[in-house]
């Protein structure tokens, strides 16, 4: 289980593979196997999700956010678990590029 009351941001170009059984609650998450410029993160600007990675990201467990966006963003993503956000937008974006 992962719980925090922030925003947790996981931008890393390795693959994630989420498991059945496992639970993430947080105010919002956000993983992404592109990159983002940290400028922008740090000014609080529109984030474009940018890169070459290849890797996946494979969700089989329960992601709930409480007052935010739940969103995984990778060239390929898979979602046969549960995605829930109260208060944001859910998603599962598979792409090249995303702004």
């Amino acid at each position: 289980m992962l719980q925090s009351n922030g925003h947790l941001y996981l931008i890393n170009s390795n693959e994630l593979l989420i498991g059945k059984g496992a639970c993430i609650n947080t105010t919002s998450f956000i993983r992404s196997t592109f990159d983002v410029l940290d400028s922008d993160f740090l000014n609080g600007e529109n984030l474009e999700f940018i890169g070459n990675s290849m890797s996946s990201i494979i969700n089989y467990g329960t992601i709930h956010t409480k007052d935010g966006d739940a969103l995984l963003i990778a060239r390929h993503v898979e979602n046969h678990g549960v995605l829930e956000a109260k208060g944001g937008r859910a998603g599962a974006i598979g792409c090249s590029s995303l702004l």
